[in-house]
């Protein structure tokens, strides 16, 4: 997503062009040395193997433990330094296996700060899409660079020598904000109170576990780059990314409309028809005034409203997962500046976890990115900014 003014599809592709080509990058270092990390590796491992073990508990990742934890990569996050780029650690992401097969990712906060989990779910852990991301940059021209990047949420990328963002699980090539100071990228803490920024109301350490089921849990399958947009199966107008917006929103379309993942045409179709509505540029960007043009949609059997509100993210997405009304969380890494860029999701339920490893809030997501069919599960507050898009059934 993308937030600026009226000429934005002009700026988007000059936007965090400074500095990119560090000597960091250049030199092709493909990690932070072990001593500038907070968290070392050894005591990451030791804890993402604890949590495995906790959430290999549960029904959902009942295939998950210790032993399970692979080799992980130090993902780093960008700061914004003068007229330059500085990389600091910011997160260890674990792949999770079982009898060779993929069954997940544990994120682990490098940094000390905030939560100890920042995330996890049974997508394949990002780096895995490093080859197709690798061959995604090489299509264009770019040289992609062993750096790995973590944005808070479910954004995981790698970096370009030129300058380009390419994200690892959607393929999508950008250019990428920075973040002012590593605390503007630390996740809130404490309680987290239901009633919303002013009222009073139970917190969340009273509300353990909520999802809707039946939420669609897809991306887009169409390609791109041709004269007229085919809408449902063909290929589209736009580039090969129809946006995260449009996905994020089609899945909750998909759910009131009941619309299978397996009615490839019809999500498709539906889809392509919100990246219009959202008014989604050709790479994939949203305008945050935008975001709730969803209530435009008038294809389906049902008419619909939405708005959008940057507070009262924690009580509103309790008072609808309640009400078995999905949302959407835009949720932005930085700068502090008129142009900003993140990542839509569909959250489909929320859980709080209360021990000593996962003793937080989470959201459950559907990232959009690829075929996942499990929610991730993102730490409230792990992001810099965001907004919340209520739809509903009119």
């Amino acid at each position: 997503m993308v937030d600026s003014n009226s000429t934005r599809r002009s700026i988007i592709r000059t936007i965090g062009s400074i500095g990119l080509g560090s000597s960091l990058l250049a030199s092709g270092v493909s990690a932070a040395p072990e001593r500038m990390v907070s968290v070392k590796k050894r005591e990451a491992k030791k804890l993402a193997r604890k949590a495995a073990d906790i959430l290999g508990n549960r029904d959902e990742y009942s295939d998950w433990r210790s032993q399970g934890i692979r080799r992980p990569e130090l993902f780093m996050a960008q700061i914004e330094n003068g007229q330059s780029v500085s990389y600091k650690p910011r997160a260890w992401v674990f792949p999770i296996e079982n009898r060779g097969d993929d069954v997940g990712y544990i994120t682990i906060d490098a940094t000390k700060s905030g939560s100890t989990v920042l995330a996890y779910g049974r997508s394949s852990a990002p780096q895995r899409y490093y080859d197709e991301a690798g061959a995604t940059a090489n299509s264009r021209g770019l040289s992609a660079q062993r750096m790995f990047l973590y944005n808070g949420g479910v954004e995981f990328g790698i970096v370009s020598k030129e300058g380009p963002y390419i994200d690892l699980r959607g393929g999508y090539v950008r250019e990428k904000p920075l973040a002012k100071n590593m605390e503007s990228l630390s996740p809130d803490s404490g309680t987290v109170n239901i009633a919303g920024k002013d009222g009073d109301g139970d917190d969340w350490e009273r509300s353990t576990d909520e999802e809707i089921t039946g939420v669609p849990n897809w991306t887009e399958s169409d390609g791109g780059g041709v004269s007229s947009t085919n809408y449902g199966n063909g290929r589209d107008a736009w580039g090969g990314w129809d946006g995260c917006v449009p996905i994020a929103s089609s899945m909750v379309i998909g759910y009131h409309e009941d619309i299978s993942r397996r009615e490839e045409d019809k999500k498709n179709a539906l889809i392509d028809h919100l990246h219009d509505i959202h008014n989604t540029d050709d790479d994939g960007n949203t305008d945050r005034l935008d975001l709730d043009n969803v209530k435009n949609y008038s294809r389906g059997q049902y008419s619909y409203d939405a708005n959008r509100d940057k507070f009262g993210v924690a009580s509103s997405i309790h008072e609808y997962i309640k009400n078995d009304r999905p949302v959407v969380l835009s949720m932005v890494g930085g700068p502090y500046s008129s142009l900003t860029s993140g990542h839509a999701v569909t959250v489909v339920g929320y859980d709080h976890e209360s021990n000593a490893l996962l003793d937080d809030h989470y959201y459950k997501a559907h990232h959009g990115q690829n075929k996942a069919r499990h929610p991730d599960q993102v730490t409230h507050g792990n992001w810099v900014e965001s907004y919340l898009v209520r739809i509903w059934k009119e």
